[in-house]
């Protein structure tokens, strides 16, 4: 009966924590044919995640995300997997459109996480609103806050679905022109976490 309860108490512990790439999303997508790629670390109550994230400037206003690396889970070693998510974000309202206010956007991710103990997938549809204040000609500053729900799936022997809220707070600098140093603090259903992301734009 102990593998079955050591089962049953992953399941308990999973859904939410299992989840712990950060976006560092904004609202502003990349111009088209642009590529903003980099580093990036987060840690959570269950989780920490080391990673490679990327963004792909398509259209307009439309970008495509992608973000994947290791996790490990409640900080044992022998639950460390791997985490893959990509998504995209559509822009409908410039800041001009705001009268200067802010950017927003519909965002829409997928994730899935790989370890010995658990399987999850997270779906997560969400809006975010941005405000970009320039520095100088080729610098800039922005602010992010995003709004959405939180789905989790798992499979372990058996299957479960979680529903949560999901809420982020992001900020950016232009550490030097196309290079970027982004703050991130999220919160996914009931997991708290930070990290850090540095990037450069292709």
């Amino acid at each position: 009966m102990r593998p079955f309860l050591l089962i049953l108490s992953l399941l308990a512990a999973t859904p939410a924590a299992a989840i712990g790439i950060l976006g560092f999303d904004q609202a502003r997508p990349l111009e088209p044919g642009q590529v903003d790629a980099g580093l990036g670390v987060a840690a959570g109550d269950e989780i920490f995640n080391f990673y490679g994230k990327g963004r792909f400037g398509l259209l307009p206003d439309l970008e495509a995300t992608a973000r994947a690396g290791v996790a490990s889970l409640g900080g044992d070693l022998s639950q460390t997997g791997f985490e893959i998510e990509g998504g995209a974000i559509f822009r409908f309202l410039r800041q001009q459109d705001t009268g200067g206010a802010v950017t927003v956007a519909a965002l829409g991710t997928a994730s899935l996480l790989k370890s010995e103990g658990a399987f999850v997938l997270g779906v997560d549809p969400a809006a975010a609103a941005t405000h970009h204040f320039r520095i100088t000609d080729d610098r800039e500053i922005f602010i992010s806050a995003t709004l959405g729900l939180a789905v989790t799936y798992i499979d372990r022997e058996m299957t479960d679905t979680e529903f949560g809220l999901l809420g982020a707070f992001v900020a950016g600098v232009d550490i030097i022109p196309q290079v970027q140093l982004a703050l991130e603090a999220k919160l996914r259903d009931d997991l708290k976490r930070v990290g850090l992301a540095v990037t450069y734009l292709f």
